[in-house]
């Protein structure tokens, strides 16, 4: 994928599929290292099907404007998870600042996800 994406005659369409494929996995390997809990269900079969959930609440927090392109991978994963944004602005050689934070409520007690994919060629 990672050809496909820097490629030059990678056409547009291209660009965006592979983009958003590579994304949804990035985002399910990060999730795949939260902690979880195994979890017994009885399916409409009336079998026994042994599985996991994951222990605590999840928020994503998406840094302005690159790790915007995260957010829709992980809504996909995760149905109705809560996300935060932030921007930081390069501050001279010395260090960042932080411009913007719109972050819920209750992050303290969630796991986070931190979106900030590397965009460059």
């Amino acid at each position: 994928m990672h050809t496909l994406i820097r490629d030059v005659g990678t056409t547009k369409h291209d660009f965006v599929f592979y983009s958003d494929r590579l994304i949804r996995l990035v985002v399910e390997h990060g999730l795949g290292h939260l902690p979880f809990t195994e979890k017994q269900v009885t399916t409409p079969t009336g079998s026994v099907y042994s599985g996991v959930v994951f222990c605590s609440r999840l928020c994503g927090v998406s840094i302005i404007r690159s790790g915007e392109s995260m957010e829709n991978a992980l809504r996909a994963c995760c149905k109705g998870i809560k996300i935060g944004k932030i921007l930081i602005h390069g501050h001279g050689t010395n260090g960042r600042q932080l411009i913007y934070e719109k972050l819920p409520s209750d992050i303290a007690s969630r796991h986070v996800l931190l979106l900030d994919p590397v965009l460059a060629t």
